[in-house]
C-alpha cells in the first residue's frame, strides 16, 4: 500500500525479524566467542569462606564482583595456567553453581575496511552497522539463493572497481553466444539489458553508476566505499522512457515469476527494485503504463523503491509520477539531511511514505572513482539498498525454506 504507516509497519515489521529470528540463526552459526586468557567468572552458591579463600589464593587472585549474586572473578597467578586448568584447579577447592571465562564483549555493530567509509554518513544515521553484524547481504540465511535487486537507471560503468563483483548474471543465459538461451527474446542479455538501446551494452553514466554503488558497492574489500550490501547481485536495466521502464519492470517481473514458477531452479530471487527517475508533475492517467508496471512486479511480491521529484512542491497538487501510482509494495521517499529535515524534495499527505538521507551521498563515479551524489535520486537506493540487506531476516521466516512456494510471499 502506497501510504506512510503501511511503510513503517513494514519496515518495524523487517527490523523485528531482525532483532529476534536473525540474531537466533546467527547465534548458532557463531564460533566461541573471545575471552581474556587466564580469568575465569564463578558464581558461588553462598559466599566464599575464609579457608577457601585462602586455598584460592594459592593460584589465583579474587576479586568480588556482585554480593548479591555471589559472582566473583579469578585471576590466575602463573600465566602459563589456562583458564582450563584454573577451572580444574578451582574445582578442588569449592563446586561453583557455574563458572565461565572472562568473554570479551562485542559492539554490536560492525564496520568494513573500505578506504572512504568514514565519508559515507549516512550508513551511520541509519543505524546500518547493527544490520551487518547479522546480514550484510548477498545471499538467504541458508545460503542457498543469490539475493537480487533489479537497479533501474541511465546507464552503468560496469567495469567500475567497487561494482564488478556484484553484478548480476544470468543463470539461464549463456554469455556472448549470441543465442537467446532463456527464450525471453533478448539475445544475451546476461547482466539485464539495456531497453533505451535495445542492446546488452550499456551507456556510461555517472547517475546510475552512483545509485549501484549505494545499492551495492563490495564492502569490506579494503578500498572505495560499501554499498547497503556488501554482497548482492545487481541486475542492471537502463531505461530512458516510460516505454523503457514498462519493460524494465516486465523483465523483473518474469525473472523473478520463472524462479518462483520453478521453485527457484531458473530465474532469480528478485526481491526488490529501485529506480531514481520519474515524470514531474504528471498525473498516473497521464502514463498509466508506469503504475500498471510497478503493480505488475508488486502482486509477485517484489518490493520497489521508488523517488518522488527533486522540487519543493506538494505533488498532492501537482502530481508526480510514480509518486502517485497506488500499486502495493512501492515505497516512495524524498531526501534528507544530516539533521533529518527535508532536503529539496516534493512531499504529501498520502504519497510520499519516507524521508531518507539524500545530502552529499558519498558512491562510486565514473572512472574508477568516487564522489558525492545528492537528492531522491540518492535517497531511492538507500531506501532500496536496505530492503535487499533486510530481506534474509524478512523472507525466509515466511518460506521455512527459500526454494518452497517462493510465490507465497505476502503481497503487501
Amino acid at each position: 500500500m502506497n501510504l506512510y504507516n503501511s511503510s513503517i509497519i513494514l519496515i518495524v515489521g523487517l527490523f523485528l525479524q531482525i532483532s529476534c529470528t536473525l540474531k537466533v540463526n546467527a547465534q548458532a552459526e557463531r564460533s566461541i566467542p573471545n575471552a581474556v586468557s587466564g580469568q575465569l567468572v564463578i558464581k558461588t552458591h553462598g559466599e566464599v569462606t575464609q579457608q577457601e579463600a585462602k586455598a584460592l589464593e594459592q593460584f589465583v587472585s579474587i576479586k568480588l564482583l556482585s554480593k548479591s549474586l555471589n559472582i566473583y572473578s579469578l585471576i590466575g597467578l602463573d600465566k602459563n595456567l589456562s583458564t582450563a586448568q584454573i577451572e580444574q584447579k578451582v574445582k578442588t577447592v569449592l563446586t561453583p553453581a557455574y563458572s565461565h571465562p572472562n568473554y570479551i564483549l562485542e559492539k554490536r555493530d560492525t564496520r568494513p575496511d573500505d578506504t572512504n567509509y568514514s565519508d559515507q554518513w549516512y550508513l551511520e544515521k541509519i543505524g546500518a552497522p547493527f544490520l551487518w553484524d547479522y546480514n550484510t547481504g548477498g545471499v538467504t540465511l541458508n545460503g542457498s539463493d543469490s539475493i537480487v535487486i533489479a537497479v533501474i537507471d541511465g546507464g552503468f560503468q560496469t567495469s567500475h572497481t567497487d561494482l564488478k563483483a556484484n553484478i548480476w548474471v544470468n543463470r539461464d543465459e549463456i554469455p556472448n553466444d549470441g543465442i537467446d538461451n532463456d527464450g525471453n527474446g533478448l539475445v544475451d542479455d546476461t547482466n539485464g539489458w539495456n531497453f533505451d538501446l535495445d542492446k546488452n551494452v550499456y551507456s556510461p553514466d555517472s547517475h546510475g553508476t552512483a545509485v549501484a554503488g549505494i545499492i551495492g558497492a563490495e564492502g569490506n574489500n579494503s578500498k572505495g566505499v560499501t554499498g547497503l550490501n556488501w554482497k548482492i547481485k545487481a541486475m542492471l536495466l537502463e531505461v530512458a522512457t516510460v516505454e523503457d521502464i514498462v519493460s524494465a519492470y516486465d523483465y523483473v517481473y518474469n525473472i523473478r515469476q520463472k524462479y518462483d514458477a520453478s521453485s527457484g531452479s531458473k530465474g532469480s530471487f528478485v526481491v526488490a527494485t529501485s529506480a531514481s527517475l520519474g515524470i514531474s508533475n504528471a498525473f498516473p492517467n497521464v502514463a498509466p503504463s508506469y503504475c500498471d508496471a510497478i503493480g505488475l512486479v508488486s502482486n509477485i511480491g517484489v518490493l520497489n523503491a521508488c523517488a518522488t521529484t527533486n522540487s519543493n512542491v506538494n505533488i498532492d497538487i501537482t502530481g508526480d509520477l510514480p509518486s502517485l501510482c497506488t500499486a502495493d509494495n512501492m515505497i516512495v521517499v524524498n531526501s534528507t539531511k544530516r539533521d533529518d529535515s527535508r532536503y529539496s524534495s516534493g512531499y504529501s499527505a498520502a504519497y510520499v511514505d519516507l524521508g531518507v538521507p539524500g545530502l552529499e551521498i558519498y558512491t562510486t563515479s565514473l572512472g574508477n572513482v568516487y564522489g558525492n551524489f545528492q537528492g531522491t535520486s540518492a535517497a531511492t537506493p538507500v531506501l532500496g539498498g536496505g530492503i535487499a540487506c533486510f530481506s534474509p531476516a524478512h523472507l525466509l521466516p515466511l518460506l521455512k525454506n527459500t526454494n518452497s512456494s517462493p510465490s507465497k510471499l505476502p503481497k503487501n
